[in-house]
């Protein structure tokens, strides 16, 4: 039995409501399909070694598949990161390096910025798909839908944002609590 109020308790009650609506393009998922798009980006992800208390980091256009990856992150108890699509190269680089991310999950839109990054310190890096609504992460596109459960600690998000001197600094979201910091090196 699925905890109350999560996508996957609304997958069990009602797997043919909407779950994301993209009003830009009027793009629909259900809870059941984002269910299974999330649960098996978390079994990719746990499969190729990324374990809870990992950190990712997402650089993606805000849309679906964004969702996916951030639930996918959510129910595996991992660390995640948004890093801001319009961000420069080497401002992509601080924010990858500076959160410590073991996988980097990045949309087709941003390749040239992720071909002239340093990846060399990650274990696992995803390309996903986001032009068509029916092809889902490269990655995950094989994989068969296993049910991932919620940790039992709250879900973790990593937020990055320019401050006035552009270094990227965070607030770190656990549960209802907020801890802000500056995260350009001695916090850790």
């Amino acid at each position: 039995m699925a905890i109350a109020m999560t996508p996957t308790w609304h997958a069990e009650q009602t797997p043919d409501a909407p779950a994301i609506v993209m009003s830009s393009s009027g793009e629909t998922s259900t809870f059941a399909e984002l269910e299974d798009r999330s649960v098996r980006l978390a079994r990719g992800l746990q499969e190729r070694g990324v374990v809870a208390g990992d950190h990712i980091a997402i650089l993606m256009e805000n849309n679906r598949k964004y969702l996916e990856v951030a639930l996918a992150a959510q129910r595996s108890g991992l660390h995640y990161t948004a890093i801001n699509r319009h961000l420069r190269p080497a401002e992509v680089q601080y924010v990858l390096d500076d959160c410590g991310a073991v996988a980097l999950v990045a949309s087709e839109q941003t390749t040239p910025v992720v071909a002239s990054l340093d990846l060399s310190r990650l274990r696992v890096r995803i390309a996903a798909d986001v032009d068509s609504h029916d092809s889902d992460f490269r990655l995950s596109a094989r994989l068969s839908p296993v049910r991932a459960l919620y940790p039992t600690s709250p879900p973790v998000e990593s937020k990055f944002a320019p401050n006035r001197t552009w270094r990227p600094s965070g607030s770190l979201i656990l549960g209802a609590k907020y801890w802000s910091a500056s995260l350009s090196g001695s916090t850790r």
